[in-house]
């Protein structure tokens, strides 16, 4: 079962704060400090910042864009929100904070606490999931489960150490930006990108919302668990994806890509774009924010993770959550399907589909893949780059199979095997 917590554990080893602390300097104080915080009150805020809500399953949460929590940028820690709109208390005469109406509200009451909104200057912020508010010389974040479970994912494209932090929020800078329609997503890495933006669009909207594919190369083909459905014109393509995602690839852009940015800026438009970038083969991507991807060979420490997480994920996607996976799966994916993140995502997802059938042939009707081609995508992963032999995981006397894959190429290729 995928988990999402509120960060905590060695995610967190720089904060020994425990859940109490949370009691004993709420987030009331907190704001009140950020009006006209001194050295020693700045300090004792960002340790309240930092201390981690106790970790949390799906169950637990809908994941929904309800604000929860205050989180500094270029932190972890998320922090409860608590009112301040006491008259007693003599900081709620410069800043108050109040729930109404189902939202919470910040005030600057004077206009001298520097209160800005995602960087402009204001008065008076309704908190959404996402918001930045500038306060007193720090940056906060308003955090909701789905941001949360968000910023989570990003950590797993961009990186888990301290320093991928900023790149994480700016990420999710970026993505919200998207989210609400303004830009375009650019996202840059090895492998298929697609994949990536794929599952980022699940990951936000659930497998409901469309997520439709222009590339002109391509015939139009419908959706399957391994890719998306293609629509070569791009003008189409952007009204089936209505109230979803729209993804180009940079070095295949539709041929009326002008005009369909044009109708992607209306404010009629519903859908969302996500743009694949390659070598940069068009000097205006580099006027826009992009999500970089880091190559895996700088996170090697980190693969067996991102492949376990990957693993989770495609339990979740092909319903299959009883199946057991293997050390040896992990170890495998890694020798013989770990060139990128799309590599790794596609690796998993057939690993467990194997994991999940008895034969190879339940398995590709699962994938959507003829049995052919994955027997051919196995074969291709015999050996590694050092052209080492690579032993296939041990499924078990119940799961047979294909005598196929040590058989010489010729021999399976271009007639379909039979159920083994």
């Amino acid at each position: 079962m995928t988990t999402f917590a509120y960060p905590s554990g060695s995610d967190n080893e720089d904060t020994d704060c425990s859940t109490d602390s949370h009691e004993e300097t709420p987030m009331t104080q907190s704001m009140a400090l950020l009006v006209q915080p001194a050295a020693h009150e700045l300090e004792r805020l960002r340790q309240t910042l930092r201390c981690p809500i106790p970790a949390r399953s799906y169950e637990d949460f809908d994941l929904s864009d309800a604000v929860i929590g205050l989180r500094e940028l270029g932190t972890r820690g998320v922090s409860p929100i608590r009112q301040l709109s006491n008259a007693d208390d003599p900081m709620s005469q410069e800043v108050r904070i109040e729930f109404e109406n189902g939202h919470w509200r910040i005030r600057d009451l004077t206009g001298l606490a520097g209160l800005r909104n995602d960087g402009v200057s204001t008065t008076e912020i309704v908190l959404t999931a996402g918001t930045e508010i500038s306060l007193g010389g720090l940056t906060l974040i308003a955090e909701s489960p789905r941001t949360i479970s968000l910023r989570q994912y990003c950590a797993r494209l961009l990186g888990w150490k301290d320093n991928d932090l900023i790149s994480i929020d700016r990420a999710m800078r970026a993505i919200r930006s998207w989210m609400l329609r303004r830009t375009p997503l650019l996202l840059r890495g090895e492998g298929d990108m697609m994949l990536v933006a794929q599952a980022l669009h699940r990951q936000l909207f659930g497998p409901n919302s469309p997520f439709i594919a222009s590339d002109r190369r391509r015939h139009n083909l419908p959706a399957t668990v391994r890719g998306p459905a293609n629509i070569a014109d791009g003008m189409t393509a952007l009204q089936e994806a209505n109230s979803g995602t729209l993804c180009v690839r940079e070095r295949r852009l539709p041929a009326e890509f002008r005009s369909l940015m044009e109708n992607f800026r209306r404010r009629e438009n519903r859908a969302r774009m996500t743009i694949c970038v390659g070598r940069i083969e068009h000097s205006w991507i580099l006027n826009n924010e992009m999500i970089a991807i880091p190559t895996l060979s700088s996170r090697s420490d980190e693969i067996d993770r991102i492949i376990d997480e990957y693993l989770q994920d495609a339990a979740s996607v092909l319903d299959v959550h009883s199946v057991q996976v293997e050390p040896s799966d992990i170890q495998w994916i890694r020798r013989a399907s770990a060139q990128s993140i799309p590599d790794i995502e596609k690796g998993a997802m057939r690993m467990t589909a194997i994991r999940a059938s008895r034969t190879i042939k339940q398995a590709s009707d699962m994938l959507g893949m003829s049995g052919v081609s994955l027997i051919r995508w196995l074969r291709r992963r015999a050996r590694d780059s050092s052209g080492e032999l690579i032993a296939m995981p041990d499924f078990g006397p119940e799961h047979y199979m294909p005598h196929a894959l040590t058989l010489p190429q010729g021999d399976s290729d271009g007639k379909e095997q039979p159920e083994l």
